[in-house]
């Protein structure tokens, strides 16, 4: 496709790990993860880590979303304990820097909370999504469409428990 060739040109004309290849590496990462390409994705999304990490550094933004992408093609691909942990660098790097109700720190926050609740961990999925849910209804207001939803996962992690009173 044309945007391996715009990859290929970004690196032999700014050099590999420029801020360029780096952005043609996430987007075509993107293409292939929406295609169900998780191998090609995930290949991609460590060349923009990688990229990233030289470019801004470790704890900019562009490379928290790079790697918030890996992570969660590593939970697609079955790979848990380490999108777990990419999750959780992701979000603490994320709060530590950005603030608590930064759309990345929710994201990744997000992001473990799913992969925990799918885990059957569903107490600490339950923390995690409750701290989401106080967050949303914050920053969104408790009728907003994204808000409902993070109660819904809520709901289903409880019920999950087999907590069914609350």
């Amino acid at each position: 496709p044309v945007v391996q060739k715009v990859l290929a040109f970004c690196e032999s004309r700014y050099g590999h790990g420029s801020h360029q290849a780096a952005d043609s590496a996430d987007f075509l990462a993107d293409i292939f993860r929406q295609m169900g390409n998780y191998c090609e994705a995930e290949q991609l999304l460590r060349r923009a880590l990688k990229y990233n990490e030289k470019w801004w550094g470790p704890e900019a933004k562009k490379t928290l979303r790079s790697l918030y992408s890996l992570a969660a093609v590593l939970d697609a691909t079955g790979n848990k304990s380490q999108a777990e942990e990419m999750y959780r660098r992701v979000k603490d790097a994320s709060e530590r820097v950005f603030g608590p109700e930064d759309g990345l720190t929710l994201d990744s926050s997000n992001g473990l909370a799913v992969l925990l609740h799918g885990a059957g961990r569903y107490s600490e999925a339950v923390d995690s999504y409750r701290q989401i849910l106080s967050r949303k209804e914050r920053n969104l207001g408790p009728l907003h469409p994204l808000t409902l939803h993070i109660l819904t996962n809520v709901a289903i992690a409880l019920t999950d428990m087999g907590n069914f009173s609350e």
